[in-house]
């Protein structure tokens, strides 16, 4: 039934991975990755505090804040967990000048009145834009550039030479175990093999 279409579909996409396999730039770049992710995880590490501290700075700033034009029970700063989404929402430049704006001069403000905007919301905003779509985003970016630069582009680097080494040890191996298809050597050969 649909399900069986469902597993032959995947399938499918399974021929894209043997693809990738053929094109040596493509098994590069996934091998770049794999070495990278180590690092990835500290810059990343580093993203989240940036998002939690402005979470809780956001939080203690504008959560008198009940609406403004974009600001509503979707997306505020009354709790923890809301103002870590709409501070996502606002890393991806998602309206974050209106959120701005609405920080500075709301609507409405949960004691009735519309006094409750901050003067520091500018430089909150602009600070948070600044440091994760400029920085730190960036040192993703730098990461995988430096990590590709130390693997593929030295000659003189531990990839390069174990797949040259690698590539005459099959040779070897296989003119010292053609008798048993290559899985393994007569103990007479293992003299000569080393």
């Amino acid at each position: 039934g649909p399900q069986l279409a469902r597993v032959l579909r995947v399938l499918r996409v399974s021929r894209l991975l043997r693809l990738a396999k053929s094109f040596e730039g493509l098994q590069t770049l996934i091998q770049t990755l794999l070495y990278v992710l180590p690092s990835l995880a500290n810059v990343f590490s580093l993203l989240m505090l940036v998002f939690l501290i402005y979470a809780v700075l956001a939080c203690y700033l504008f959560y008198e804040i009940k609406k403004g034009v974009v600001i509503d029970e979707y997306t505020n700063f009354q709790n923890f967990g809301m103002a870590l989404v709409t501070l996502f929402r606002i890393s991806t430049g998602e309206e974050w000048n209106k959120i701005m704006y609405d920080c500075l001069d709301p609507i409405e403000c949960f004691d009735g009145e519309n006094d409750c905007g901050q003067p520091s919301a500018p430089i909150f905003f602009l600070s948070f834009i600044l440091i994760c779509s400029y920085v730190v985003l960036n040192l993703f970016i730098l990461v995988i550039l430096e990590q590709f630069d130390k693997n593929h582009q030295d000659p003189n680097n531990p990839v390069q030479n174990f797949k040259e080494y690698l590539e005459s040890f099959r040779k070897v191996w296989s003119a010292f175990s053609g008798q048993h298809r290559g899985t393994r050597m007569s103990q007479r050969f293992l003299v000569d093999f080393f």
